[in-house]
């Protein structure tokens, strides 16, 4: 009996600390889905923002990485200090609590993979000057909570430094993003450069046949209609109508991911620019059902480059590049200030999946300077289109498509 007793009661202790195990596995899980509400809440708003922002001086096709900016920017603003650190975390839509930031940068880490259908990564690296002393925290924050790698270089040797950083960009973006810092961006006053690297390929759950690929009409406007290669596909589909907005939305899965291509293309021809001003509805939360859908898509190749300074001053982050700017959470000798702001994008979409890579710097100087049932639907995206390439809601690449 004693023998009994005592199995009884070890059953008890170890259910009692299965139970605490299970407790706080559901409390890691419920904090980090509140992180990554949080952190798809504030990309929404970003996207939406640099979208409307981008359009003033970008009239055709255009790619954009939000995620990556957001991810070198949140970044920059744990050193920063006073106003500087306000405008940025208001201008980039990041959270006040520098905490928060690092949480939320470890949930969306989580998602990144290297598997059989997919690769998502997004890295980091910090540039420094031969002898300029970093903030030990800030060094900290950057090694252990953004997984960053720190390299002592020679800036004022402009074009080995520009070759080395481009080179890692390179090696992280399997060869897709080329020369994203150019000589003439460096010089002897440069101190420090903080780079991000996004770089997604994946495959169609529903994958595109290459022999149904045909041309189509896509039309560029009410009076101009083209013929482009377009793919097409059948799949059980998220799908809106939003009447309202006059928009069509689908989104189509990618395997071993829970990212997606969200596709929104405006109900009548010429009608994108509507969609373009109605940008942080779109990006809201549509009433999606899931259908048997026969979807007609072109494909694409789109690739961009930004010096990202106006924008951003645009969006209310001004003090960053001034020569009073507050980066002293960096620095432990002179004052810095941001002196550029660059960011390349590419994505390739065809029949297989979507390679689609970003790299974004921060360059700082001292002062100075389904088949087999019913398709229930058929979408043609037959003419100009938003896409945005989304995990979690979270958006990682975004654009436009308005001519093929």
């Amino acid at each position: 009996m004693q023998a009994t007793f005592y199995l009884l009661q070890m059953t008890k202790v170890e259910m009692k600390i299965i139970g605490l195990i299970m407790l706080l596995i559901a409390a890691s899980n419920a904090k980090e889905d509140l992180a990554l509400k949080e952190i798809a809440k504030g990309n929404n708003e970003f996207t939406a923002r640099l979208h409307q922002e981008l359009i003033k001086t970008n009239t055709g096709n255009f790619i954009v990485s939000p995620q990556s900016i957001e991810t070198i920017m949140a970044l920059t603003s744990l050193g920063t200090k006073g106003e500087t650190a306000t405008e940025l975390q208001k201008g980039l839509n990041l959270p006040s609590d520098p905490q928060q930031i690092k949480d939320q940068h470890r949930a969306l880490q989580k998602y990144m993979i290297n598997g059989r259908f997919v690769t998502l990564t997004s890295v980091n690296k910090v540039y420094v000057e031969n002898g300029f002393g970093i903030q030990p925290t800030f060094l900290e924050t950057a090694t252990n909570d953004f997984g960053s790698g720190v390299e002592n270089v020679h800036f004022g040797e402009t074009s080995e430094t520009a070759t080395k950083i481009n080179e890692w960009v390179k090696n992280q973006t399997n060869d897709k993003i080329k020369d994203l810092i150019s000589p003439d961006m460096l010089d002897e006053l440069t101190r420090i450069v903080l780079v991000n690297a996004l770089y997604f390929k994946g495959q169609w759950l529903y994958q595109f046949k290459e022999d149904e690929t045909k041309p189509a009409d896509f039309h560029k406007s009410i009076n101009e209609t083209i013929q482009v290669d377009t793919m097409q596909t059948t799949g059980f589909l998220r799908f809106a109508e939003n009447e309202e907005l006059g928009a069509t939305f689908v989104e189509l899965p990618y395997r071993g991911t829970p990212a997606v291509l969200s596709i929104v293309m405006p109900k009548e021809i010429g009608g994108l620019s509507s969609l373009e001003n109605n940008l942080h509805t779109i990006l809201r939360f549509q009433n999606f059902t899931k259908q048997n859908i026969k979807v007609f898509l072109p494909k694409f190749k789109v690739e961009s480059s930004f010096n990202l300074v106006d924008t951003l001053q645009n969006l209310g982050v001004k003090k960053l590049f001034k020569s009073n700017a507050d980066l002293s959470g960096i620095s432990l000798q002179e004052g810095l200030l941001v002196s550029k702001v660059v960011q390349k994008v590419f994505m390739d979409l065809n029949e297989k999946g979507t390679e689609a890579a970003a790299a974004t710097a921060v360059i700082s100087m001292a002062r100075s300077a389904g088949y087999g049932r019913l398709v229930r639907h058929i979408i043609k995206i037959d003419r100009p289109f938003l896409f945005f390439l989304k995990l979690n809601e979270v958006v990682l690449f975004g654009g436009r498509i308005s001519a093929l």
